[in-house]
């Protein structure tokens, strides 16, 4: 049974796609994308599944409210108590449903943050409220590059410092974390996990464990470590170019990557100006020399350039 049952019309599917991951996102299951079994009615299916819902959410736009499926749907979770509705058009719901106050999520572009949104999350709440879940929230990155002499590798590699809320009664075992980026144009990579680290101050970090080794989030608690992520190729990944970025980083807590799906997760916007650019591009570039005329200055010949994190959530996500 899924926590939440996501009512739409077929014209509003990108926008219920968008919905439904934020609210995975944020906690919760989500049934959206239907597909009637074999030897199912449209009929049977649906009612059994909105009967089983915890809460069921309606999506009211201009195609949705002369959709006869979606007031049906509409109307049942009504009689069990637990509708939701949300406006994605200025329009009025039908007769007998326009008695319960709606989220506003005109204009939503699937990524911003949001007063509608946030109402949306508190009435889920009130009915069905999240279960515990192992949490993420990035705190701040920075790509490497290093001495290609000893680090050639290195601008094929971003560090993340995150913070960790364990909201469960026991301790859960980090086995393994990926992650993806994506910028300007079609730039566009993976990333796997590469090793553990403490951060000393800004700019200078330490190897906490080794990196097969895996991280323990004890039960109830707020855990911060910095994870250093490095392309599995990097022959094409050593520029970073001035513009925006898309994050994603996913783990498996308490269970092996393969085979399984990830059950940590966030994502998160990072901007590279035009500053910070060059100075990737300069550090690329630099003689074995000058490296040698900073190893006074400079420990394990690698230099992290900072990124600025914008559109951070508030509170970290999980799924």
């Amino acid at each position: 049974m899924a926590d939440i049952f996501l009512g739409y019309s077929h014209e509003d599917k990108p926008f219920a796609s968008w919905l439904a991951a934020r609210l995975v996102r944020e906690g919760w299951s989500v049934f959206w994308d239907v597909e009637i079994p074999p030897g199912e009615s449209w009929r049977e299916f649906l009612e059994k599944n909105v009967g089983e819902a915890c809460c069921v959410v309606v999506l009211w736009s201009h195609s949705s409210v002369a959709s006869r499926w979606v007031k049906a749907e509409a109307e049942f979770a009504y009689e069990r108590g637990v509708l939701i509705p949300a406006l994605l058009h200025a329009v009025k719901p039908p007769f007998g449903l326009n008695t319960i106050q709606a989220a506003n999520l005109e204009g939503w572009d699937g990524k911003s943050e949001m007063k509608g949104l946030a109402d949306l999350f508190q009435a889920i709440t009130k009915i069905c409220p999240p279960p515990k879940r192992v949490k993420l929230r990035p705190l701040d990155i920075a790509v490497v590059v290093g001495r290609r002499k000893t680090h050639g590798e290195m601008g094929a590699t971003f560090n993340l410092t995150c913070r960790f809320v364990n909201e469960l009664d026991r301790t859960v075992t980090l086995k393994r974390m990926e992650a993806s980026a994506t910028g300007p144009g079609d730039w566009s990579h993976d990333f796997s996990w590469h090793v553990p680290y403490d951060t000393v101050d800004v700019t200078e970090h330490i190897r906490r464990i080794d990196r097969h080794a895996t991280i323990e989030i004890p039960a109830q608690s707020t855990f911060e470590i910095g994870i250093q992520f490095r392309a599995p190729t990097f022959s094409d990944v050593v520029t970073w170019p001035e513009g925006s970025y898309r994050f994603e980083v996913w783990g498996w807590a308490d269970r092996s990557r393969g085979g399984n799906e990830a059950n940590v997760k966030t994502d998160f916007n990072a901007q590279i100006s035009g500053e910070a650019a060059w100075q990737i591009k300069q550090l690329l570039e630099v003689s074995d020399e000058w490296w040698e005329s900073m190893k006074d200055k400079i420990s394990n010949d690698a230099i992290g350039i900072p990124l600025s994190i914008v559109g951070a959530p508030s509170d970290p996500r999980a799924f």
